[in-house]
């Protein structure tokens, strides 16, 4: 059975969209300090007194030093953060990033129907 391209073009593009709002992360407007964000364990986003934002798994309190951990190429890196260097540091809001990226999704299953439509040609 030969399938035509153009019928999975919306699947993918709807498929593509889901993915990409999946990994989306707000962060809270109040900022924390260091060692609150130690404790909480979460996401954090980092901004230094250069206006540069970094953004880590999770902020570490070893050997009496901060560390933030992020990956890159596969490898869990560690990078010194200095208090007197940050600017703000802002934990991520777990709740409405889970409500937001259901609500994307959900919506996106409510519009597949019209884009659907459109890029079959419509009637």
């Amino acid at each position: 059975m030969k399938t035509n391209f153009s019928m999975k073009r919306p699947i993918v593009v709807i498929l593509a969209l889901a993915f990409m709002f999946q990994s989306c992360s707000i962060y809270r407007a109040n900022t924390v300090s260091l060692e609150e964000a130690s404790e909480q364990q979460t996401k954090v986003k980092v901004r230094t007194n250069g206006d540069e934002n970094l953004k880590f798994k999770r902020i570490e309190y070893v050997d009496h030093k901060f560390y933030g951990l992020t990956k890159k190429k596969g490898e869990w890196v560690k990078v010194e953060l200095k208090e007197d260097e940050i600017k703000s540091i802002r934990p991520k809001n777990k709740g409405l990033s889970t409500f937001m990226n259901i609500l994307m999704i959900g919506t996106l299953a409510l519009m597949a129907p019209a884009i659907a439509f459109a890029a079959g040609g419509g009637i």
